[in-house]
């Protein structure tokens, strides 16, 4: 005789919910601290190894660009095999784009260093993923509140990313590492315990079991469709449009402050390392 799956609000459902939660939680916590050291540290690198004020405004560009190109193929991933699958690639994409970052400032090559940049991208790829996951088992009108409890959690970790960076690069020099390496090697380990938190404790998956309960078969129609189906949304909505111009904005605005202001601390003689992380 076979039980049948329990309903969403359910007390089994409430308690794997709230399991669910913590996890995403702790994750956007390690998570938030990797993608903040590298959004508070990676323009003044850049600007160290090329000297061009130009190019170090391409540091911010290339970690918004990876996240943009890794968000589709986490989407994918998570489709096909659960939240852990497209969490886990996120994660592993920002673990191995800190490596190179590592490797870049050792060699002093900036243009190696925005490569891995691009691939450090996956870590807001998958924050940002993360904080949907959350609403995956919510009951009907606590989708918005449990989006929120994990947003929260990743102010944390942005608060206490750039903090770190300083104590990070000189842990990092200490064991051979060169200057400013010290933080990427710190955001990889970050990353790594992301990635752990979510492949261990994401048990049973959100999506998976969500989709049980609902009897909804997993994604189908590949990329194509997904792209399809967003630009046939962006069309037939007019509040959608108004939504992604009013992000493309704000994040433009955004981004701009964030990766030009270590380069202007330098330029008004914030010289000392305590203050370059600023």
């Amino acid at each position: 005789m076979t039980t049948a799956p329990a309903k969403p609000g359910s007390p089994s459902v409430e308690r794997v919910q709230r399991r669910t939660l913590a996890v995403l939680s702790a994750a956007q916590i390690t998570g938030g601290v990797g993608v903040a050291v590298g959004l508070a540290l990676s323009s003044l690198v850049v600007f160290d190894l090329s000297g061009s004020e130009a190019i170090s405004g391409l540091a911010g560009t290339a970690t918004v660009l990876g996240a943009a190109l890794l968000a589709l193929p986490a989407a994918k991933a998570a489709g096909k095999g659960g939240r852990r699958a497209g969490l886990g690639l996120a994660y592993v994409a920002a673990l191995t784009g800190c490596v190179i970052s590592v490797l870049a400032i050792s060699i002093a090559s900036w243009p190696l260093l925005l490569a891995g940049l691009v691939l450090v991208g996956g870590g807001s790829a998958g924050n940002l993923a993360a904080r949907y996951s959350a609403t995956d088992l919510s009951p009907p009108g606590h989708a918005g509140r449990h989006l929120s409890l994990v947003v929260w959690a990743a102010t944390i970790g942005s608060v206490a990313g750039p903090n770190l960076a300083d104590p990070a690069d000189r842990l990092g020099m200490s064991m051979g590492l060169a200057p400013t390496a010290g933080p990427f090697a710190f955001a990889a380990l970050a990353f790594a315990v992301a990635l752990l938190i979510v492949v261990a404790g994401l048990r049973p998956d959100p999506l998976k079991l969500a989709r049980q309960l609902t009897g909804t078969a997993g994604a189908t129609g590949g990329r194509s469709k997904t792209i399809k189906d967003a630009w046939g949304t962006l069309r037939a909505t007019p509040a959608a449009r108004a939504a992604l111009l009013a992000i493309a904005v704000s994040h433009t605005a955004m981004v701009s402050v964030m990766s030009m202001t270590p380069v202007h601390l330098r330029h008004e003689g914030r010289n000392s390392r305590s203050s370059a992380w600023c």
